[in-house]
């Protein structure tokens, strides 16, 4: 368990942290965060990160709906199983997410 963690927050948490921060940031509709967070997924691996768009900053904050965070757990849980390399997380990552939208 505390060797899943380690990896986690070595290898994960940098890839898929921004990705969540984006979502929370651009608010959008609760049954499109997984595709949101697929979206920004797919801009870092074009090397230019998508920037959340700043009017939506107004809006009150809104939790990730239970369904869009089993989902997101299960992307994650599939991918930290495969223990990829830090270079090849972010492939695997958008993989997981494109199956799931």
């Amino acid at each position: 368990r505390a060797l899943a963690q380690n990896y986690m927050s070595r290898i994960v948490d940098p890839v898929i942290n921004p990705a969540i921060c984006y979502v929370r940031m651009q608010k959008p509709k609760p049954d499109r965060c997984c595709e949101c967070i697929l979206d920004y997924l797919k801009s870092l691996q074009d090397g230019d990160p998508l920037s959340p768009d700043r009017s939506s900053l107004k809006k009150p904050n809104v939790a990730i709906p239970d369904d869009q965070s089993q989902i997101i757990a299960k992307c994650l849980a599939e991918v930290i199983g495969q223990q990829p390399s830090k270079d090849d997380v972010l492939g695997l990552l958008v993989k997981a997410f494109e199956k799931a939208v």
